[in-house]
């Protein structure tokens, strides 16, 4: 099979789950037989919009010379930029034509001009796309806004404008899609100053609230409907937790969906399940979400604080983020994990937490901790909450009810978590589901 994969792009620039996946998805996708290639929006240079072509570990790559700018998850400040039409389409065909796939898997379509893919819908290409975000319907991809608040899965073009003050412009998008900044990314110097650019990009600017006109408000109801019409051409979406479907279904209730469960290469299931504190002398937790309060970083401390009142002797280990003085006298700032150290962290562990307050469209260190036979507690924003007892899981934002699961976890009292029997967990098995996948959305796209 001629498969063409579309997302944010690759390793050092990008990170994260969403490209992980991907990259881990195309590479077991070429180990069993398929022609694999990859499409992402790259840099900003002289000229007009077009394709450098390159190789990545066997995979195809098309980089996309001066795409439309990516938000991440920074909000849009400027969306008149962000919905530009491409002024040659053509490239778009040839491209098409070129590698001429038997399906187009969408991971990410931020920076990639809808004339691409009304191309491809014209040339009868059938077409997938998994949740990974929410940006279809959120220019923040996570129903959270600048002020670290749950804002609902239906934002209106007036919440948005008022959201993304000060979010990602063009200018900031040339920056940081340029290959410099791919080469110093993760330099202490250019740290220092992109936490800085990233920190006023999601600072709450709410009480500076200028008064809108009605033309800007406009410009974020063309953003969402420019974002809504491209999901719309998709001819089959995959979501990656029940949840994640359900909100997807009540924007889009005409689109054709799957459930379809999500791995990382490595993860192997384990009946090593510990349902009980390990005989050391502290209860020890772990939460990898950073410092955002929208992975509930914030509900975490003040779940720990009142733990620190009740006669609990624990231990948190927080990684991900420098964590400075959390005001937390156990808590210890144990930096970033390699993805290929994950299972060996995890298994030091008693608990894994993960207190999101926006809506997570899966949650890996979830299915990690549970590959790891390590117990979880999560929010109810959480997708893959699905893979736990109910009585795992905690309204989103309520630190007293997660504190009281935590309690209830070092007693013993909550009931044993195992991964589902039949859960495609390893490459081989993705790559055995997305085949069937990619039939069914060619059966929907032909009739």
């Amino acid at each position: 099979m001629n498969i063409i994969h579309i997302s944010l792009g690759l390793p050092p620039l990008r990170t994260g789950g969403l490209t992980r996946y991907c990259c881990e998805l195309m590479e077991a996708q070429v180990s069993h037989g398929h022609e694999v290639s990859l499409i992402f929006p790259g840099r900003f240079l002289p000229g007009g919009v077009r394709f450098f072509r390159g190789n990545w570990h066997g995979i195809y790559t098309y980089e996309l010379i001066n795409p439309l700018p990516v938000a991440l998850t920074y909000g849009v400040a400027d969306p008149e930029h962000f919905l530009t039409s491409c002024p040659d389409v053509t490239i778009f065909e040839r491209v098409v034509r070129d590698i001429s796939p038997d399906v187009i898997h969408v991971h990410s379509f931020m920076g990639i001009y809808r004339e691409f893919f009304e191309v491809a819908k014209r040339l009868g290409i059938p077409m997938v796309f998994t949740t990974h975000d929410y940006y279809p319907m959120c220019p923040r991809c996570t129903f959270v806004n600048a002020s670290g608040c749950y804002c609902g899965a239906t934002p209106s073009a007036r919440s948005c404008a008022i959201c993304c003050q000060g979010g990602m412009t063009k200018r900031k998008s040339m920056v940081m899609q340029s290959g410099l900044y791919a080469l110093l990314k993760h330099t202490g110097f250019l740290k220092t100053i992109a936490l800085a650019v990233k920190g006023r990009m999601t600072t709450d600017k709410s009480k500076d609230m200028p008064n809108f006109s009605n033309a800007q408000i406009d410009s974020y109801a063309r953003l969402l409907d420019y974002n809504r019409s491209i999901f719309n051409l998709f001819n089959l979406v995959l979501a990656n937790s029940l949840s994640t479907e359900q909100i997807y279904r009540k924007e889009f209730p005409a689109s054709s969906y799957k459930h379809a469960r999500i791995s990382h290469d490595g993860l192997i299931q384990t009946i090593d399940n510990r349902g009980s504190i390990r005989s050391t002398d502290s209860f020890v937790m772990g939460y990898f979400g950073g410092k955002k309060c929208y992975k509930g970083y914030d509900v975490l401390i003040d779940a720990a604080r009142l733990l620190q009142n009740s006669s609990i002797n624990f231990e948190l280990r927080l990684y991900g983020d420098s964590y400075g003085d959390t005001g937390i006298t156990c808590a210890l700032s144990c930096g970033k994990v390699k993805p290929n150290e994950i299972i060996d962290v995890l298994r030091q562990l008693d608990l894994v937490i993960v207190p999101s307050v926006c809506e997570e469209t899966f949650g890996f260190v979830v299915l990690e901790a549970l590959c790891a036979g390590v117990r979880v507690i999560c929010s109810d924003a959480v997708g893959a909450r699905e893979l736990l007892n109910s009585d795992s899981v905690f309204n989103r934002g309520d630190s007293e009810a997660l504190a009281n699961l935590i309690i209830s976890s070092v007693n013993g009292k909550l009931a044993d978590q195992h991964l589902p029997i039949d859960y495609p967990i390893t490459m081989g098995e993705q790559v055995e589901m997305m085949d069937r996948c990619y039939e069914q959305a060619s059966k929907l796209c032909h009739g």
